[in-house]
């Protein structure tokens, strides 16, 4: 069950704050809160929630290039990422999503969805091993956690 994605995509900074901030430029008019940071979070809640409409519709390509545009808006977070592999597993590019996985995991090493994809992906690009290694890494993990 994925919980931290609430964290990124439902934040206070829905359409009503885009909106008010597209009529006070428009009126000319300078907002003093809007701030560089505060746009590009909103661009990548805005792609991210594009991407993942797209993958629930089956649409890979859209959710591919959607996450793309959230990467680039959020280059930290690891949902973008995550989308982008989930999409490419879907559409048969096991390789493909390798790569985002495995940087979705470095941004969020202790999150088990991302090693369950990971280990997913690595299966259908036949890296068996790989996908072995990290479930005995995070079998080891959860023996320490207990």
């Amino acid at each position: 069950m994925v919980t931290d994605s609430r964290s990124f995509v439902g934040q206070q900074h829905g359409l009503g704050g885009v909106l008010g901030g597209l009529l006070t430029a428009l009126r000319g008019e300078t907002d003093h809160s809007a701030t560089a940071a505060d746009l590009s979070a909103e661009q990548a809640r805005y792609h991210l929630g594009r991407a993942r409409r797209a993958l629930d519709h089956a649409d890979y390509q859209r959710a591919s290039v959607e996450a793309a545009k959230a990467v680039a808006a959020d280059p930290h977070s690891p949902w973008p990422l995550i989308t982008h592999g989930r999409a490419a597993l879907a559409s048969g590019h096991a390789a493909e999503a390798v790569g985002s996985l495995r940087l979705a995991s470095r941004r969020a090493p202790n999150n088990r969805y991302v090693e369950e994809l990971l280990i997913d992906a690595y299966r259908q690009a036949g890296h068996e091993d790989e996908a072995e290694r990290l479930e005995r890494h995070h079998t080891q993990t959860l023996k320490l956690a207990s």
